[in-house]
């Protein structure tokens, strides 16, 4: 929270201006003091925060009465007794003028590792399949809440908290446009492997993700979205189908009361729902182009495993990486069988489950 903050303070001043900063964080003052100069000598190789080590801090000593600190320190208490954590833009301008690492203060080791930051710095650039997503994620957010994510808040959906490692690697290969479907058979391999691009479901439908996860014909895509409206209206919002954009950025969505409160319980089920309706969309997808195809589709039972995994982060057992109980609750509410005759505090309780009329269905091929 430190370097953030210093990130925040530097966006305030001009490049190339020297700024003092008060802080008590050892790791942070030395980061920009005593180990500043082999920083330099290795060309910030591996070192994170490298745009903000020419920053120059004022020590203070921390928890000594300083008005600041305790202040600061009243500040980070106050944030860490939220339960949802605050959006914040973390980008700055870089502000580092380094000019490289010096031989003798390599070894092999250090010089690859520099090797493959250069390489993976100048990918960033080359990713063209990934621009067109990113795009078409911003104008579908646009429409569909009025807001447009940046680039940053699009990359940190795939790095929430509330999803699943998988579902996080979904979300990000996805927005990569790094499966292996659709146009890569053809503008990638080509040839004989032209028609592997189209959908024989659809009539040579070009299969790529936003045909998968939101228009594919195929048994259990309308289905799963259908629960996912009936789940969404018990919590008394209006559905609008979720579009590819709508997918990839659930995270994003900001959702507000009629008197402009965020509510960030149904906004934490709304990510939670799209997220696991898409990878589950994605899932049968796979079995049937890989497998027999034959395989059970169940909604309902996707949304309780993540109902049980959510009660069961509750538990103290995970100290400062459980998640809060009222944060659960506020999420879940609205949408479980009999929600009238449970307890206040359902968490321990058994038998409690996600509540829908719909049934599982069979795939056929």
């Amino acid at each position: 929270m430190i370097m953030a903050a210093a990130k925040k303070a530097a966006r305030l001043f001009p490049e190339r201006e020297s700024i003092g900063i008060l802080m008590d964080s050892k790791y942070v003052i030395k980061s920009l003091t005593t180990n500043l100069k082999t920083n330099e000598d290795r060309g910030y190789i591996g070192i994170e925060n490298k745009e903000l080590l020419n920053l120059t801090p004022l020590l203070t000593t921390g928890h000594q009465g300083n008005q600041m600190n305790e202040e600061a320190d009243l500040l980070a208490r106050t944030g860490s007794e939220k339960d949802y954590p605050g959006q914040m833009n973390l980008e700055v301008n870089n502000i580092s003028h380094t000019s490289g690492a010096k031989l003798q203060a390599l070894d092999q080791a250090t010089a690859y590792r520099g090797i493959r930051e250069a390489k993976l710095a100048k990918a960033k650039h080359k990713r063209e399949r990934m621009k067109p997503v990113i795009t078409i994620i911003q104008d579908h957010m646009k429409d569909s809440t009025g807001i447009a994510p940046n680039e940053g808040q699009i990359w940190g959906t795939t790095k929430n908290k509330d999803f699943p490692r998988q579902i996080r690697f979904f979300l990000w290969m996805a927005t990569h446009d790094a499966y292996k479907i659709g146009k890569y058979w053809t503008t990638t391999i080509g040839g004989k492997y032209t028609e592997w691009s189209l959908c024989t479901h659809c009539n040579d439908m070009i299969e790529d993700m936003l045909h998968i996860l939101t228009s594919c014909q195929t048994p259990g895509q309308a289905e799963i979205w259908e629960l996912a409206k009936e789940l969404w209206t018990k919590k008394g919002h209006k559905w609008r189908q979720p579009w590819i954009g709508d997918i990839l950025a659930c995270g994003t969505r900001i959702i507000k009361n009629d008197e402009g409160e965020t509510q960030h319980g149904d906004m934490r089920f709304w990510r939670i729902l799209v997220a696991e309706s898409a990878y589950l969309i994605w899932k049968i997808h796979c079995m049937r182009v890989i497998q027999d195809g034959n395989q059970p589709i169940s909604q309902t039972e996707t949304m309780n495993e993540r109902l049980d995994l959510d009660r069961k982060m509750t538990q103290n057992r995970y100290s400062k990486r459980a998640t809060k109980t009222r944060v659960v609750l506020k999420t879940w509410r609205g949408v479980l069988q009999n929600e009238h005759e449970l307890p206040k505090n359902w968490i321990d309780s058994s038998g409690v489950l996600v509540d829908s009329d719909l049934h599982t269905h069979r795939e056929n091929r």
